[in-house]
């Protein structure tokens, strides 16, 4: 978990992970420096366990991205799986049984992860409305132009972890779970996308990723695609992915070096990379504004 300013709501959060069907948890915290009361609940939530239970760490007060990163590179070894938690959310009771159910039918040498839809809920707590469920399987033809999951819905595997604390803490990623995803189906791994939500999302004004469903959102998509914005942080990927090319299945490789060309060819070729690619988004709008976004070398 990383805290940071987080005392209004981090209360139910905890109460959640208390509340697990899975009673085999460990909490790694990492706070990035709040000054509200977030640490006093914290270190009480702690007194009611034990100091290697709920374990709390000094974050690197860099943004949440190099947070998440920071805690990676503590305990990526401590546990057989992990799961990012935010500080503001709910879990389903069942959210840790259900992923790690389904990460022990897979071979453990493989870096694995469980991701899911997402329950909106307001700052009070009400329900809104169910995130999109997407349809088409996870790949790493989908990972490079697209986050299928949040990171508050996602569970994965020590191999996972393990590639996740390789990343130089020098990156400029953008988003951590969204580069779990490209690291685990880059390297061969597996993703199940689970159309069950297994977290209440809490929309609210300091919510750093709000709910992907309404028109404004897929406005503010396609927006950020054809503002250069979306160019930029599949640059930051990019880079961040030659640290990791020996690792990389060969399929993918070739890939990658299809998506290069679309980032840096003339028109007629960053055209013809893009089908030769196979990248794609899970909708058809999505893949439309994709393909805007190679005309105007906007990927």
């Amino acid at each position: 978990m990383c805290t940071f300013n987080g005392a209004q709501y981090l209360n139910k959060q905890l109460i959640s992970i208390a509340d697990q069907s899975y009673k085999n948890w460990y909490l790694y915290i990492s706070d990035d420096g709040s000054t509200d009361n977030t640490l006093e609940i914290l270190r009480a939530f702690q007194s009611r366990y034990c100091e290697n239970r709920v374990v709390i760490f000094e974050g690197p007060k860099q943004g949440s991205t190099k947070n998440f990163l920071s805690l990676a590179y503590r305990v990526h070894q401590q546990c057989d799986y992990f799961a990012f938690c935010d500080q503001d959310d709910v879990w389903q009771r069942d959210k840790l049984s259900r992923a790690i159910k389904f990460l022990d039918s897979l071979i453990q040498n493989y870096p694995s992860l469980y991701c899911s839809s997402t329950r909106y809920i307001n700052q009070s707590g009400d329900y809104l409305q169910g995130s999109y469920v997407f349809k088409k399987a996870p790949s790493f033809k989908n990972a490079l132009v697209q986050s299928i999951a949040g990171g508050n819905t996602m569970v994965f595997n020590k191999v996972a972890a393990s590639l996740l604390a390789k990343t130089p803490f020098s990156s400029k990623l953008e988003a951590h779970d969204w580069w779990l995803y490209i690291l685990t189906t880059g390297c061969g791994g597996q993703v199940y996308y689970d159309p069950e939500p297994s977290v209440d999302y809490r929309q609210h004004s300091g919510a750093l990723v709000g709910e992907n469903r309404s028109l404004r959102a897929k406005y503010i998509r396609v927006k950020k695609i054809l503002d250069g914005r979306f160019r930029g942080w599949n640059d930051k990927n990019i880079e961040s992915l030659t640290d990791f090319v020996d690792q990389l299945t060969a399929e993918n490789i070739t890939t990658l070096s299809w998506f290069y060309k679309i980032k840096f060819q003339s028109l007629l070729i960053r055209i013809y990379a893009f089908f030769c690619s196979g990248i794609r988004r899970q909708t058809f709008m999505g893949n439309v504004a994709l393909f805007i976004g190679v005309l105007f070398k906007k990927i």
